[in-house]
Parts: C-alpha cells; structure tokens; sequence
C-alpha cells in the first residue's frame, strides 16, 4: 500500500509543477521575444493578444504567441538558449515560460496539435528536470534530448529520437494518473482516444556495458 501511496504522490508532484509553470510569471517578459523564426514555408500566423499576423523569416516569437502552420505550413523557431521547435503542416504551439539564467533554467511548450519536433538547447544541459511540455492529454518532463510530437484528435504519440546515457523522459497522463519512465532509446509512448498510455518499439542503445 505504501509503495502505491509513493507512485500516487510522485504523480502528484509532476501535475502541481505542471500547474507552477503553467501559472506563474515568465522570466522573460511578453513584449521581448523568446525565440526568432529561422525558417518557415507557406503560411505560418501567429495569433499576439488577441490579433492574428503573418511571420516572416527573422521575426520574434514571444511568450503566449500561438503559432500556427497552414495545412502546407512548416516554421522552425530557434529560442534563447538555442533550444530548436520546428511545426509541421497544421499544428499549434506557444511557449508558455521559459528562463535562461545563471541560476534558473526552464522552459514551457504546450502544442495543441500536429506534428512538433524538439531539440533542447542549453536549459536541457542546466537542468535535469528543465524541460515541460504538455499537449492535451499529458505532461512530459525531459532534459538534453530530441523529441518528436503528433498530437491528433484520435491519438497521441511521443517519439524520443536521441537522448544520452542517464537521463530519462517522464510522461504522465492527465486523464488517468499513469506515470511512465523511460530511459536513453528510440521509443513510441502513445497516447489513444481512450487515454490508454503505452510503450512500444523499444530500442536500447548498447550502454550496458560501459563503466
């Protein structure tokens, strides 16, 4: 019972600082950008207090700016701390916080839908637990690594693409409580309309015998 009561509160813990980051100020102000678009094609829109505009290559993405990419749409944005998110046609995404400081380093991504891929930068290398992103139906924590997202209306799915020896990726699952953790392989963590999380595909990079 107790080792239950452990999971439950661990759980617990991960949906309160979801919470904490969802809610609380950004270290970097909302009229100064946190991020610049490297590349884009066709329509990419961003919708800025309540006024939707077009991005060109070269323009400031800021905190709470909801991107959005066209059914063609592709945009790659390069944020302070060289952290890399590049939409896919008919996605939506907006940085909910990020800090890059000598003494605090985090960063907030929440991608409604489509297809996103992350590559974190310096905060993934400062803090082991730096990096939160959330999507409808779940809340990952993560570090150094590579992420790729499809967030759809029938399923969700997280594929990790590299990540190195010792860290790993946490997933939790806003709908039923479940808590997964994975480590250093090439894994799928879907997602189902029914909120049914799992792992598959699994693919261990040979670490076993190092020292």
């Amino acid at each position: 019972m107790s080792s239950k009561i452990a999971v439950r509160n661990v759980i617990l813990l991960l949906a309160l600082v979801a919470l904490f980051f969802a809610h609380r100020g950004t270290a970097v102000a909302a009229s100064t950008p946190a991020g610049f678009v490297e590349n884009l094609e066709r329509t990419v829109t961003i919708m800025r207090e309540g006024h939707e505009s077009e991005l060109d290559r070269g323009s400031g993405v800021n905190t709470f700016d909801i991107i959005e990419t066209g059914m063609m749409g592709y945009a790659m944005i390069k944020l302070i701390d060289g952290t890399l998110i590049e939409l896919g046609p008919n996605s939506e995404a907006y940085i909910v916080d990020i800090a890059f400081m000598p003494d605090t380093a985090r960063l907030h991504i929440d991608i409604s839908r489509g297809v996103a891929r992350l590559r974190t930068g310096s905060i993934g290398l400062k803090n082991p637990f730096g990096i939160n992103i959330t999507t409808p139906r779940s809340v990952v924590t993560a570090s150094n690594c590579e992420l790729i997202f499809g967030v759809e209306d029938e399923a969700e799915t997280m594929d990790i693409v590299w990540m190195p020896k010792g860290p790993k990726v946490s997933v939790f699952n806003v709908g039923t409580g479940d808590l997964l953790e994975v480590k250093r392989s090439h894994v799928v963590v879907s997602t189902d309309i029914d909120n049914n999380m799992s792992v598959a595909d699994i693919e261990y990079e040979e670490y076993e015998n190092e020292e």
